[in-house]
C-alpha cells in the first residue's frame, strides 16, 4: 500500500513491466487531472458517492474519486480484478470533507439545445515539435520533472518515449501531465508516447485473450488515444504499443500479429500515427513475416542491446520500414547523470515521425475537396484512387508509402506530399505495371508539414517554422514566401483565392494579396480549427464544441451557430451546405437558424471523418475503412461506395 504521491524525481527502473494488487491513496487536491478526468462513471463505494474510471479492463486499475472525503484511491491487478474489488470492498469512510477543491478537468456533462447530456469532447491544441526526429533518445518508466528535462539538455538526447498507460504499465503519471508535455516541447524535447497494454498469451504478463484479439487491439487503441488527448498529445502524433518478447510460433503469434494489426487500424482512424515496440526475435521478426496480410504498422521501435547506434539491422529488410519509420533501442536500462540529474534510461536510435501535421487534422478527409467533383482516397499504404463513379469502382493512381496526404483543387489538380517534404502533381497518366510517370514533383523540402490548394488552383505550403509559401513555378524554384510567424499551424482556403491562417494562439489571419500583409479576424485562443466553404464562408470550431461563422467586421464579427460540445469536425462544400460531425458518429446539416436548426442525417457510432464536395455531396468514413455517399433520406439514404479496410483519408475538389 502506497499513502500520497510519487515524489517529483523518483529513480525508477527504465523497463519496468507488468502490474500487480496494489494500493494508493493520494490526496484530491494534489492529485493529477488527467487521473481525476479518467473516473467518469458516478456510482457509491462504501456508500458514499464516488466517481470510477470506466476502463478498468484496459489498464488494470480501479481509479476512485471521493470527492466528500478528499482523497483518490488506485487499486491495480495483474489479470482478474477479483481481489482489488475484495480491497476496494473494505473501505471504510470515517469523515467526510465538503471543503476539498476538485480539480477542473474536462468531464462535466453539458447540456445543450438539442436536448440531451453527453461528455464533452476537448480537442487538444496542437504542440509545436518536430515531426521527423533523427537522433539519440531515451525512454524511462516515469515522466522525469521538469526540472531533471531541463537538466538533460546537455545530454545529446532530444527525444524521450513516455508511458502513458495500459494493463501492464509499471509506473504512474507522476509528472506526467498536459502541462508537463507542454513544457518539455517548448523546451525542444521529442516525445514517443508508450502504451503498455495486454502482451502475448504465451507470457506471464496479463494477456490477450485469443478469440478478442481484434476487439482487444481496437479497444487498446482507443484508450491510448483518450490518454494521449488527456495529456495533450494531439492528432497525428505517433503512440507506440509496447509488446514485450514472446516465444514466436502458432497461435501465440497469430494472436499478436491480430491485436497489433486491430490496434494500428484503430489508431488511424482516430487519426494518430501506429507504432509497435518489440524484440527483433519476437513481435519485430513476426511483423515482417506477417507483412501483407495485416494492417503495419508506421514505425516499428525495435530492441537489440548490442551497443550499436543506428536504425540499420541485418534482420530487418532494409526497404521494410525505411523512410523516416525506425527507432532502434540499443542498450537496457542504466543509469546517467547530467548536471547532477540521475536517470535510470534505456539509450535509443531515432530515425522516425513522431508527429505528422500534414496528417492529422482531426476527423477530416484530406482529398475531398470541395471546389470540384473529383473524388480520391488515401491508403494507409501511401496508394492513391480515384473514384470512377459507381460503387467499388475506383482507380489507382500511385502507390508511394512516402505519400502521408493528399488535396484537390476544383480544375482537376491533384497534389500529393510526402513525408520527406516532397510535393507531388499529377500530370497522368495512372500508373501502369511498374510505372508512376503520372507526377511531377514541384518541391523537395524537408521542412514542409501541410499543402493546400483552393478553388482557383493556387498551391500553398506550410513549414515547420510558420513560413507560408505560394507556389507561382516552375518546380523546386518557383515558390514565393507569403509569411514566415513562427505559431502558424494551419492553412484553411476557399473556392474564391482567398488564404487564411489559424495561429497556435487561436488567432485566425486573412492574406490580403501582398508577401507579409495579413488581417486579423480573431483571437479566441479557444480555436481549434478553421474551414472556409466554395461561397468564401469562413468557419472555426472551439475545444468546447463551438461553432462559428464570420461575417464581415474583423474579431467581432462572429456569429455562433452551435454549442454542441460533442462536435469534433466540420466540413463545408462548394454551395454553402455546412455539416458537424459529433463524438458519438453523429451527422448534422446546418438549416440555417443558429443554435436550433440542424438536421440529423446520420447516427452511426462508426463514422470518424466527414467531407463534402464541389457537387454538394457529402461523404462519411468509418472506422472499417468504409467510405459512404449521402443520397437521402436522413439516417438510411446512404450509398456505400466502397469498403476497403486501408483508407485512411479521402479527397475531392471544390
Amino acid at each position: 500500500m502506497y499513502l500520497g504521491q510519487q515524489g517529483p524525481d523518483a529513480l525508477c527502473p527504465a523497463h519496468a513491466i507488468g502490474k500487480g494488487e496494489a494500493l494508493q491513496i493520494e490526496p484530491l487536491a494534489t492529485a493529477n487531472p488527467a487521473t481525476i478526468s479518467s473516473a467518469t462513471l458516478a456510482t457509491t463505494v462504501a456508500d458514499v458517492p464516488a466517481k470510477v474510471n470506466p476502463s478498468t479492463r484496459l489498464n488494470h486499475t480501479f481509479i476512485v474519486v471521493l470527492a466528500n472525503a478528499g482523497v483518490v484511491i488506485h487499486v491495480s491487478y495483474k489479470q482478474a480484478p477479483n481481489q482489488a474489488r475484495q480491497i476496494l470492498g473494505t473501505l471504510q469512510v470515517s469523515a467526510q470533507s465538503s471543503s476539498t477543491p476538485v480539480p477542473s478537468t474536462s468531464t462535466s456533462t453539458t447540456t445543450t439545445q438539442k436536448g440531451s447530456h453527453v461528455q464533452p469532447h476537448v480537442v487538444n491544441p496542437p504542440n509545436e515539435y518536430s515531426g521527423v526526429y533523427q537522433g539519440q533518445g531515451f525512454d524511462t518508466c516515469a515522466a522525469p520533472s521538469t526540472g531533471a528535462m531541463s537538466a538533460w539538455l546537455s545530454s545529446p538526447y532530444r527525444a524521450i518515449g513516455i508511458y502513458i498507460g495500459g494493463a501492464n504499465r509499471a509506473c504512474g503519471d507522476g509528472n506526467l501531465s498536459s502541462s508537463w508535455v507542454d513544457t518539455v516541447t517548448s523546451n525542444g524535447w521529442n516525445l514517443m508516447p508508450l502504451y503498455v497494454g495486454l502482451q502475448a498469451p504465451c507470457t506471464s504478463f496479463a494477456t490477450i485473450d485469443p478469440n478478442q484479439a481484434a476487439a482487444q487491439g481496437s479497444q487498446a487503441a482507443d484508450d491510448a488515444v483518450n490518454l494521449a488527448r488527456g495529456f495533450s498529445l494531439p492528432t497525428g502524433t505517433l503512440i507506440t504499443f509496447d509488446m514485450e518478447n514472446y516465444s514466436r510460433g502458432g497461435s501465440c503469434s497469430q494472436t499478436v500479429m491480430t491485436f497489433l494489426s486491430a490496434w494500428t487500424q484503430e489508431l488511424h482512424a482516430r487519426n494518430y500515427l501506429s507504432g509497435v515496440y518489440s524484440s527483433v526475435s519476437s513481435g519485430i521478426s513476426d511483423l515482417i513475416s506477417y507483412a501483407g496480410s495485416i494492417q503495419e504498422p508506421d514505425t516499428i521501435y525495435f530492441a537489440r542491446w548490442d551497443g550499436a547506434a543506428t536504425t540499420s539491422d541485418s534482420a530487418i529488410p532494409s526497404q521494410d520500414w525505411s523512410h523516416h519509420q525506425r527507432i532502434k533501442q540499443y542498450e537496457g536500462g542504466h543509469n546517467e547523470t547530467y548536471n547532477g540529474v540521475t536517470i535510470n534510461i534505456d539509450t535509443d536510435q531515432f530515425d522516425a515521425t513522431l508527429y505528422n501535421r500534414a496528417g492529422s487534422s482531426t476527423h477530416h478527409m484530406p482529398g475531398f475537396s470541395q471546389f470540384g467533383t473529383d473524388r480520391y482516397q488515401l491508403h494507409t499504404d501511401g496508394s492513391i484512387w480515384l473514384y470512377n463513379g459507381s460503387p467499388s469502382s475506383w482507380q489507382q493512381l500511385d502507390n508511394n508509402p512516402l505519400t502521408v496526404a493528399i488535396t484537390a483543387d476544383g480544375n482537376g489538380g491533384l497534389y500529393q506530399l510526402h513525408s520527406d517534404g516532397e510535393i507531388w502533381k499529377y500530370v497522368g497518366p495512372p500508373m501502369s505495371g511498374n510505372c508512376f510517370c503520372g507526377w511531377q514533383r514541384l518541391d523537395n523540402n524537408p521542412a514542409t508539414t501541410a499543402i493546400a490548394v483552393d478553388g482557383k488552383g493556387q498551391l500553398y505550403q506550410l513549414h515547420n517554422d510558420g513560413t507560408v509559401w505560394l507556389y507561382q513555378g516552375p518546380p523546386m524554384t518557383g515558390w514565393q514566401e507569403l509569411d514566415k510567424w513562427s505559431g502558424n499551424v494551419e492553412l484553411a482556403t476557399d473556392g474564391l483565392g482567398g488564404l487564411y491562417l489559424l495561429h497556435s494562439d487561436g488567432s485566425i489571419y486573412k492574406y490580403q494579396g501582398t508577401p507579409y500583409s495579413w488581417q486579423q479576424l480573431d483571437n479566441n485562443p479557444a480555436t481549434i480549427d478553421i474551414g472556409a466553404d466554395g461561397k468564401g464562408n469562413l468557419y472555426q470550431l472551439h475545444n468546447d464544441g463551438t461553432l462559428w461563422l464570420y461575417q464581415g467586421t474583423p474579431m467581432t464579427g462572429w456569429q455562433e451557430l452551435d454549442n454542441w460540445s460533442g462536435n469534433i469536425a466540420f466540413a463545408a462544400d462548394n454551395v454553402g451546405n455546412l455539416y458537424v460531425l459529433h463524438s458519438d458518429g453523429s451527422i448534422w446539416k446546418y438549416q440555417s437558424t443558429p443554435m436550433t436548426n440542424w438536421l440529423e442525417v446520420d447516427n452511426n457510432p462508426a463514422a470518424v471523418a466527414i467531407a463534402a464536395d464541389g457537387n454538394g455531396d457529402l461523404y462519411q468514413l468509418h472506422n472499417d475503412g468504409s467510405i459512404w455517399l449521402y443520397q437521402g433520406p436522413p439516417i438510411t439514404g446512404w450509398q456505400n461506395i466502397d469498403n476497403y479496410w486501408q483508407t485512411t483519408a479521402l479527397s475531392g475538389a471544390y
